[in-house]
């Protein structure tokens, strides 16, 4: 069980619970009893689907937290060995016995808060959990030797490697010299075992299906549907109408003139067009590229790459478009911005912080730098849906890869020179966060195929 395998399970209830909501919403549009009744017995069945797949998901949640606490707490228990010595200073009136026995509980007491320091110290993964937990681990009670300590380490058993008295003492300081191996281990402690627990708990929960569809209920709640052409699903995500200022004055001097734009309501999908979808038309001889017979789960969840403006306007659009019925297109320059700007005015759409990007973008330098958060995607493509979205609910608008859109390169205020290029948005994997903001733009030639250039789809009813 692994991180990849609940993220497989999160997608396919969030995927169920969309064609549910899909046909609930139909259900409000009937108007005769047989289709209420054929649409009431869809709805029973999709529920059971939903239902079905929540809790296959919850079990792997369950098992995947267990899983990796257990190696956490596993960890922790785990067998210790090292030396350790005591020079020890004999009472005058005892003897040579007595002074032994003194030395080795010293010894012991020693080894004993040496092992705690080696048990913290070679788990830093989960210090701060042990640490917090620290008075309820073993203390020199449970020895066989009487000691007097208070340690994390239960000793195991040890071997005595030097034992004698140090050369040189006198009847009036005599001193003992001895030296042990010793095995250590932590004590079973089942609240130290809840918190490492509640920490993985804490950390898989972000991945759940919960909160997507939560998103999409409480955040959203906008128009959308769901498009599924042969299992795979196409969200599209209803872009109210509005107006914005377009560009900025703090970027490159191609984001200039701001200017106020008018939009029109239009669809856009929820995610970059993903390589499964990609990979249907591939299957059908249209499109070209690596068939999904040769990609992983993995990368059929990560938006389709290295495609030109021309294979998406020539090949896959049209495809698409006879699939669906729909006339399905690339959003304009102008659409775009707007999209991703979701009514902020911002360099980003959650703010001007780019410390805070890499939880909202997988961007190139989110990890490099020290001092910004760890996006946990450095110098590479992530899977789609794996940031927070925007208040329009788009995942991935900025990052992960750029966008063609259909807009002829220009200056603003200029006509196009020519349209052999076009207008490039939303920066990549592979570019810093300066790139990624709503306003940057760049002009790439309509035959260019990268690897960190992609694409997302239009509707207008």
């Amino acid at each position: 069980m692994n991180l990849e395998q609940l993220k497989s399970y999160a997608n396919d209830t969030t995927s169920k619970w969309l064609l549910l909501q899909q046909a609930l919403d139909t259900a409000s549009e009937s108007n005769t009893n047989t289709l209420q009744n054929e649409q009431d017995s869809l709805i029973s069945h999709l529920r059971q689907q939903y239902e079905r797949a929540r809790t296959e998901e919850l079990i792997v949640f369950d098992r995947l937290i267990k899983k990796e606490a257990e190696l956490d707490y596993k960890q922790y228990l785990a067998e210790r060995k090292f030396e350790v010595d005591y020079l020890h200073q004999c009472d005058r009136m005892s003897s040579r016995r007595q002074c032994e026995e003194k030395a080795r509980v010293e010894v012991l007491n020693k080894a004993g808060k040496q092992g705690s320091s080696i048990i913290i110290n070679s788990t830093t993964d989960i210090t701060t959990v042990r640490t917090e937990a620290s008075s309820g681990i073993a203390n020199s009670s449970e020895f066989k030797e009487q000691t007097n300590m208070r340690s994390f380490a239960n000793i195991i058993s040890y071997d005595i490697l030097e034992s004698h008295q140090k050369h040189g003492s006198t009847e009036y300081q005599r001193l003992w010299f001895i030296k042990i191996q010793v095995h250590v281990s932590a004590k079973r402690n089942e609240s130290l075992y809840q918190q490492i627990l509640d920490k993985h708990k804490e950390r898989f929960e972000s991945y759940l299906s919960a909160n997507s569809i939560l998103h999409d209920i409480t955040a959203n709640k906008r128009e959308r549907y769901v498009e599924t052409i042969e299992r795979v699903n196409l969200v599209m995500i209803k872009i109210p109408s509005g107006q914005y200022q377009m560009g900025s004055d703090r970027g490159e001097s191609n984001e200039r003139p701001v200017q106020i734009k008018n939009v029109t309501a239009f669809y856009m999908s929820e995610t970059e067009v993903t390589k499964a979808l990609y990979d249907l038309c591939i299957q059908s001889k249209i499109c070209k590229g690596k068939l999904g017979s040769e990609l992983s789960t993995q990368e059929k969840n990560q938006p389709q790459a290295d495609v030109s403006w021309y294979d998406i306007q020539q090949d896959f659009l049209p495809w698409l478009s006879l699939k669906t019925g729909r006339d399905y297109r690339l959003p304009t320059e102008v659409e775009w911005e707007y999209a991703a700007r979701a009514d902020s005015e911002s360099d980003y759409f959650f703010g001007d912080n780019v410390n805070e990007l890499c939880t909202y973008a997988n961007a190139g330098e989110a990890r490099i730098d020290q001092n910004r958060c760890d996006d946990g995607h450095v110098k590479k493509v992530a899977e789609v849906k794996q940031f927070q979205p925007n208040e329009f609910g788009l995942f991935d608008i900025l990052g992960n890869v750029s966008e063609w859109t259909s807009t002829c390169w220009h200056l603003y205020g200029k006509a196009p020179m020519s349209c052999n290029r076009g207008t490039v948005r939303g920066g990549s994997w592979y570019d810093q966060g300066f790139y990624l903001r709503s306003a940057s733009r760049k002009a790439r030639a309509k035959n260019t195929r990268l690897d960190t250039l992609g694409f997302r789809l239009v509707y207008s009813d």
